[in-house]
């Protein structure tokens, strides 16, 4: 009798239950190969299209104090460059990239099972709408055509809430009045016979956003300003340029800026330019007018080493009065409100660096919140955070401002004191040499200073001509001729594990959801009576599988149960007693057979059918039914060789049946006349075997279990179910039977480990 740990997983069994059920996996992975091969053959091939572009920094790119170091030990990024990879994704650009290249509608058309796309000049159609249309869409269209030999089925779908508009047209080009409004084809290549087209029209937004989402834009290293751009696309020409359109939207949107930022310069230096043209004309007109009324034609030689003198340091006091005089115009500007948001004045040659470093930042603050602005709204953190930026820097300015004044004022007063030894020595200069030179002064003053904002003029006006892209391409955007998808080899991969993952989940959920026991390991899990042996049914479907010349797997299974219970049974034991739980479990099947194996030993055996209620031995073995066990214990005439009949299959059987079919079958089987009939039966026989009824089902076993020396109770697998196994292990707790075994019929051919035995024929 066997024994096994029942909690240890048992692969081989695992694997053997997976080796029967080969055939579904083979189905499985021919039905999933099959839905691959359609796929394979259905999806457009996509590519991938990708190209490299470099951001230039710029000489005065925004700077946040303290980010060099914050970058060095880890805790930011580029953040300019993340910037600008979201200005260049941004919807608004695909937007404009959407509407110049003509992207709302697409267009397909059928080339066996693939619907594949038309771009440019490759396309057949070209949808026209209504004007205005496209901008106030509400919904997508869906348009199907049809080409036939002398017209065309048009299909048009607009509101989703209702069918197509099926229209049969003869000319495309007249207008078909749809839901959507009218519209008409420019058939730009003559159609084929037979051939069909889709065209989908979405809304501006709907399109941009579709695009945006399926390009990409990341840096190819953390710290690096090359990003790089790609797509996976069915149509790569579409994407190249898109693409191209994206970097080439980019860079006009920037210029813009740059162009804005040279503007505002350029019309604060044309106002200080008028102001100083008015003031040097003036001091010219002071000049010739002094000189006309003093009379005056040359200086004089005897002053002049004083003189000259007196210029250096005045010249050097004008260059002061000069930077003075620009930080003030930078300090009123800043201070008038309608500038709050507009554009320091740059590049107007300012001598303090760090000064013109903040009017730089502040500007770039500007032009990069106006950009964000494009984007996102007035709450974004990001905004927020920018403008609390650029009001410390506009403070910032402004303290810088007062600095500056006050170190220029100082520098002033200390070359006029310079200044003023000199005078000193003009002292004996007449009153009218003197004027005149403060007059000339004046007059080279303001010449000089209109001299130098003319030029910075001329150098922002050159500035705003020579405006640079900030993205440069890298790599010119461009298909890697490599097919994406769909990929053969992946997909045949798929269709393996799916198709491999189908059974295993099926034959997962049928364990899950059966409650038979199935195998010998489930068996031993569940039932407590010891195993005593395993049987197979016949492939024939016979009933008698046991008999002289008859060498087959099934009958030795049944020696080999012989031998188990001729070793249970002690020496003066005789009656088995065979029962189960329910119907077809095959006890009956079993008693006949075992009756048959023990009676090839030679020894006298008698098969008794105490089923009462559903006989069958007579039918199996051939004999009359019409007297039996019924008869002889409801009329105490019939003595036991009135009811044995000979087998007819083995010499050493005899076969008491059942007989008619009684009212009362329970109340039979207690009378002392069963007791009498054993007792007869014990002494004409070496053993004897009883088919009773199914224990779970009428209390009939019980009543019979008095003269039974051992039970074998019969469990099959695939009709027994493991509730049924409590039943069987409730006998054996309160012993209900007297010695009872069990045997495992119908067992799993292969989980059998005496089924390829020498010399074995397999019938």
């Amino acid at each position: 009798m066997e024994t096994q740990d029942t909690n240890a997983i048992d692969i081989k069994g695992i694997l053997l239950m997976l080796l029967r059920k080969w055939h579904w996996f083979l189905i499985s992975y021919l039905l999933c190969g099959g839905l691959g091969v359609l796929y394979y053959f259905s999806t457009v091939p996509k590519f991938m299209v990708d190209g490299e572009v470099q951001f230039r920094s710029g000489e005065d790119a925004v700077s946040v104090p303290g980010a060099d170091m914050l970058q060095m030990i880890g805790l930011t990024g580029n953040k300019k460059i993340d910037d600008e990879i979201a200005i260049m994704t941004s919807r608004d650009i695909f937007m404009e990239a959407v509407r110049e290249l003509d992207l709302q509608s697409t267009y397909y058309i059928k080339n066996g099972l693939r619907w594949e796309a038309q771009y440019g000049q490759w396309r057949d159609l070209h949808v026209e709408y209504a004007e205005g249309f496209l901008e106030h869409m509400r919904y997508g269209v869906r348009i199907e055509i049809k080409a036939r030999k002398k017209d065309y089925i048009v299909k048009v779908k607009y509101n989703r809430l209702f069918g197509s508009q099926k229209f049969i047209v003869t000319d495309l080009t007249k207008p078909i009045d749809t839901d959507a409004g009218p519209i008409y084809f420019e058939v730009i290549h003559p159609l084929e016979k037979g051939a069909s087209y889709r065209i989908y029209t979405s809304s501006l937004l709907s399109r941009a956003k579709s695009y945006a989402q399926a390009v990409t834009v990341m840096k190819l290293k953390k710290e690096s300003s090359i990003v790089r751009l790609s797509t996976i696309t069915p149509t790569p020409s579409l994407s190249i340029d898109l693409l191209n359109k994206q970097i080439e939207l980019y860079n006009a949107d920037a210029v813009i800026d740059k162009k804005m930022k040279a503007n505002t310069t350029a019309l604060f230096i044309e106002e200080r330019l008028n102001l100083i043209a008015a003031e040097l004309e003036t001091a010219e007109s002071d000049v010739e007018k002094y000189k006309k009324e003093k009379n005056l034609t040359d200086v004089e030689v005897n002053v002049k080493i004083y003189l000259e003198e007196s210029i250096e340091y005045r010249h050097k006091i004008e260059e002061l009065e000069t930077q003075m005089k620009l930080v003030n115009y930078i300090e009123s500007f800043i201070l008038d409100e309608k500038n709050k948001d507009q554009l320091i004045p740059a590049n107007l040659g300012i001598s303090d660096e760090s000064l013109a470093q903040l009017i730089n930042r502040y500007d770039d603050m500007l032009l990069r919140r106006m950009r964000m602005n494009r984007t996102a709204t007035a709450e974004n953190p990001v905004i927020l955070q920018l403008n609390d930026q650029i009001n410390v820097m506009r403070s910032n300015i402004l303290t810088s401002i007062q600095s500056v004044k006050n170190s220029l004022k100082i520098s002033k007063e200390d070359l006029e004191s310079l200044s003023r030894e000199s005078n000193k020595m003009l002292a004996a200069v007449p009153t009218t040499e003197r004027e005149y030179v403060e007059k000339l002064r004046n007059k080279e003053l303001q010449q000089k200073l209109y001299l130098y904002l003319y030029q910075k003029r001329e150098e922002n006006a050159l500035s705003l001509v020579a405006a640079v892209p900030p993205a440069n391409i890298v790599v010119r955007p461009q298909i890697d001729p490599k097919i994406v998808s769909p990929r053969i080899k992946f997909i045949a991969l798929i269709c393996l594990i799916i198709g491999c993952a189908i059974p295993l989940i099926i034959l997962y959920l049928m364990n899950l959801l059966n409650n038979k026991i199935t195998d010998r390991k489930t068996f031993l899990k569940h039932v407590k009576a010891p195993l005593i042996g395993e049987l197979l049914n016949d492939p024939k479907g016979e009933s008698i599988v046991v008999g002289d010349g008859i060498d087959s797997t099934t009958s030795e299974l049944f020696r080999l149960l012989r031998t188990n219970l001729i070793h249970v049974l002690a020496a003066d034991q005789k009656v088995i007693l065979v029962s189960s739980s329910i119907d077809n479990e095959g006890k009956t099947y079993v008693a006949s057979n075992l009756a048959m194996s023990l009676a090839l030993l030679n020894k006298r055996v008698a098969l008794v059918d105490l089923d009462l209620r559903n006989p069958s031995l007579a039918t199996i073995f051939g004999v009359s039914n019409r007297t039996g066990i019924t008869s002889y214990l409801s009329d105490i005439d019939f003595a036991s060789e009135d009811i044995t009949r000979p087998s007819g299959s083995n010499k050493n059987l005899d076969i008491l049946p059942a007989g008619e079919i009684a009212i009362n079958p329970n109340e039979l089987l207690q009378s002392e006349r069963l007791d009498h009939l054993f007792g007869i039966l014990r002494k004409q026989y070496d053993y004897i075997v009883v088919d009773s009824a199914p224990a779970a089902m009428v209390s009939d076993t019980f009543v019979i279990n008095r003269v039974a020396d051992l039970t074998l109770y019969v469990i099959r697998l695939g009709i027994t179910t493991i509730q049924m196994t409590e039943f069987s292990n409730t006998l054996v707790e309160n012993q209900r039977f007297n010695n009872m075994v069990c045997v495992l019929n119908a067992a799993n051919r292969e989980d059998l480990p005496y089924d390829h035995a020498y010399g074995y024929t397999h019938h």
